[in-house]
């Protein structure tokens, strides 16, 4: 019997997600790693353990390998893969100052490098610091990781406030991050018209209020006709 794996870190991470589920696929099968090699055609047991271990990332064709070795369907594996190349991925050469950001881009890049910058700490780590940092709100690890690795925009100046607090931005400087958010947030024309679509909606059922949707009125008289908008 093999040597017991060591824990895997930050399980909030593509990587070590991808670690985890190369386990469960080789757990379920009850292979030791020796025998998973001789079934992976081309991979030796010690690139099979470094691809599970968390540590390192693996190439594709090797967790394909293992994932067919474990006769386990590859494509979520894969996923997983595909996001820790992504996370890993560098930023284009020096990440805007914060006085030129313009547009959501600018601003995650700019997030992303200052998270590096604080060394890195796991979203798990920043939603406790800000669960238990006074006088700013709770950012949830997934919302943090698609911020911070430039898949999401912040939604408001407070969730931004809270992040720039816990990644060790002083106080003095949040109001030049909360001008670039306002900033880029501006250049969002998608938001700015799905804004502008519910802020029609919501005037038209104010000034019409006949044409809201119809469900029937006990007092309407008839109550079998929905009314028409001229």
């Amino acid at each position: 019997m093999g040597r017991p794996e060591q824990p895997l870190p930050y399980l909030d991470r593509p990587l070590g997600r991808l670690a985890q589920g190369l386990r469960n696929a080789r757990v379920r099968t009850g292979l030791t790693y020796r025998q998973l090699a001789c079934k992976a055609v081309g991979f030796s047991e010690s690139t099979l353990k470094r691809a599970a271990s968390g540590k390192s990332l693996p190439t594709r064709e090797a967790v394909i390998a293992y994932a067919h070795a474990c006769d386990t369907e590859p494509s979520p594996l894969l996923k997983d893969w595909e996001e820790a190349v992504e996370e890993r991925r560098p930023l284009p050469p020096g990440a805007p100052k914060v006085t030129k950001i313009r547009d959501a881009a600018a601003l995650g890049a700019a997030l992303h490098s200052l998270h590096v910058k604080a060394g890195n700490p796991s979203c798990r780590e920043i939603e406790k610091r800000t669960r238990s940092s006074p006088g700013i709100i709770r950012v949830p690890r997934t919302t943090a990781h698609q911020i911070l690795y430039r898949q999401r925009f912040p939604s408001s100046r407070t969730q931004l406030k809270a992040l720039l607090t816990v990644l060790g931005v002083p106080a003095a400087e949040h109001a030049g991050w909360l001008r670039a958010w306002s900033r880029a947030n501006r250049q969002r024309p998608s938001d700015r018209h799905a804004d502008r679509t519910r802020k029609d909606q919501l005037q038209r059922r104010i000034t019409h209020p006949r044409l809201t949707p119809w469900f029937g009125n006990a007092t309407s008289g008839s109550g079998t006709t929905p009314p028409t908008a001229s």
